[in-house]
């Protein structure tokens, strides 16, 4: 049981599940929380946006992101035991925020998993998908138990007619309902002389579902302060707040990969 402050407007963590293309930014705005820790697909790779991000960029001069690659679901699921004893053994060390990248590479080797396991999709489709949503929400509720932020990234689906994030059956449409924030994120660009543009879409954009439960700009900046802030003030507009001061730019090391 967890007794929850509803009176306090600041939230003590944030849940949030964030998808769109490749390159669109969503690696970038999860490495910006505070002490992050990456659960990633080995194979992807995308944590190597990281490296060239700008140190300023990070929540905390001199914490550089974990990053952890997996090959497989069970890889995920030891990932997130260790990281809890992590937390009870010292907890002022541990990370503060857990980012799953991403929900649409667990859902395709969970469905490996259930076709090697005997489940024949074509026989019950039903039963497959409930055995895949069922696995996807158990986790989910393993990796929030953790009580820091957790960010799930996922890619999204290159359809007019469903658009969402790129899970398997219809799991992209409930998940979702797990998280506190859920945001389509995009990048553009005004013209071919000007730079890229990442932006978070905080309100439905192009057929895209979001959901949040408080009301928060649309377009809202792409960064971990610029959450907070709209988030803990009453109109959900952006301002100056003494308590995230952005990271002074500082050298630092590369960060820590391990498979």
């Amino acid at each position: 049981m967890q007794v929850i402050d509803i009176k306090n407007a600041a939230p003590t963590r944030f849940t949030i599940l964030i998808y769109g293309p490749s390159g669109a930014g969503k690696t970038q705005f999860s490495a910006g929380f505070p002490r992050p820790f990456f659960i990633a697909d080995a194979v992807e790779g995308g944590w190597e946006t990281i490296r060239t991000m700008d140190p300023g960029d990070f929540y905390e001069p001199g914490i550089y992101p974990e990053v952890v690659g997996i090959e497989n679901f069970s890889e995920a699921q030891a990932q997130v035991e260790v990281l809890k004893k992590r937390i009870v053994t010292d907890p002022t060390k541990a990370p503060k925020t857990v980012v799953i990248d991403s929900l649409t590479f667990l859902s395709m080797t969970l469905q490996d998993n259930l076709l090697r396991g005997g489940m024949d999709v074509d026989k019950d489709r039903w039963a497959f998908y409930r055995a895949l949503m069922n696995r996807l929400r158990a986790f989910m509720i393993s990796v929030h138990q953790l009580n820091i932020n957790v960010i799930w990234t996922a890619l999204a689906k290159d359809s007019d007619s469903s658009p969402g994030p790129l899970i398997a059956g219809q799991t992209g449409t409930t998940l979702p309902a797990a998280v506190s924030l859920y945001f389509y994120m995009r990048v553009f660009q005004p013209n071919l002389q000007a730079e890229p543009i990442h932006e978070i879409r905080t309100r439905t954009y192009g057929g895209n579902p979001v959901r949040a439960r408080k009301r928060l700009p649309d377009p809202l900046v792409p960064t971990y302060r610029a959450l907070y802030e709209a988030y803990t003030r009453p109109n959900g507009a952006q301002a100056a707040s003494p308590v995230l001061v952005p990271a002074r730019t500082v050298k630092q090391p590369a960060p820590v990969v391990r498979r």
